[in-house]
């Protein structure tokens, strides 16, 4: 899929007030254009939504800060030594305290099983030095998104619907009908049409590439906006011997 016509546009800015400071911003910021995101993955049949939206933020996050390259991070780590299981997934305030304490396992060393495999220490972290930083706790507050949005993506939590499955493109709109939880990584936005950009853990041959748009007000998806944007030391990065990495 070409996305040459959503790409990163800075030639358009509009002004709005945020923290009672003035930003440029210009009305589509698209990182699927950058090269910095990975092919989104397939969750399966196992709640393991927050271990790959995790590892899909700090893959981007890595990459756009540090200018390198990472090879893929562990979702199956992220869930089983995080504390999570297919049927109930896990919190994804307790998954960012875990890899902000402990880092997180490349793909290769703990590959995903779609199951509740048990954490073992065989595998040493190849991304530490992590920060989560709050980007929204709770308020549908669509600028303090999209300012975030500007240095990386942003995860976040979001009502999901059994609709939601057959959605194959354009903007997402649902009958609300089979609620819950689900966590997704939001890669952009356009104001354009008044959307959020997001990736999902449903693989790329779910929806617009494994991408699907939502309205940035949509309530019925953000009654609440819990969201969050990783910080790396790229200096602490550079001093550790980490296999994991591709330089």
């Amino acid at each position: 899929m070409l996305f040459s016509a959503i790409a990163i546009i800075f030639n358009f800015f509009h002004l709005f007030a945020i923290k009672d400071a003035t930003f440029v911003y210009p009305y589509i910021i698209d990182w699927r254009a950058s090269g910095k995101l990975s092919t989104p993955r397939d969750q399966g049949e196992c709640g393991a939504c927050v271990g790959f939206a995790v590892s899909a933020a700090l893959e981007a996050q890595y990459r756009i800060s540090c200018n390198r390259e990472i090879k893929p991070l562990s979702p199956q780590y992220v869930m089983s030594c995080g504390g999570g299981n297919c049927s109930y997934g896990i919190n994804i305030d307790d998954a960012l305290k875990y890899v902000e304490k402990h880092g997180v396992a490349s793909e290769a060393c703990f590959s995903y099983s779609a199951s509740d495999s048990a954490c073992h220490d065989a595998c040493e972290p190849v991304l530490a030095g992590i920060r989560a930083e709050k980007v929204t706790d709770g308020e549908l507050d669509v600028r303090e998104v999209k300012y975030a949005l500007r240095h990386g993506p942003v995860l976040a939590s979001m009502l999901s619907y059994k609709d939601l499955r057959a959605y194959k493109e354009g903007i997402y709109e649902t009958d609300k009908k089979g609620k819950g939880r689900h966590a997704i990584l939001i890669v952009g936005y356009n104001d354009l049409d008044q959307t959020f950009i997001i990736e999902n853990s449903w693989g790329a041959d779910w929806g617009e590439a494994g991408y699907f748009k939502v309205r940035q007000n949509n309530s019925n998806i953000f009654p609440s906006l819990h969201t969050w944007q990783f910080v790396i030391d790229c200096e602490f990065m550079g001093l550790a011997s980490l296999g994991g990495l591709s330089w």
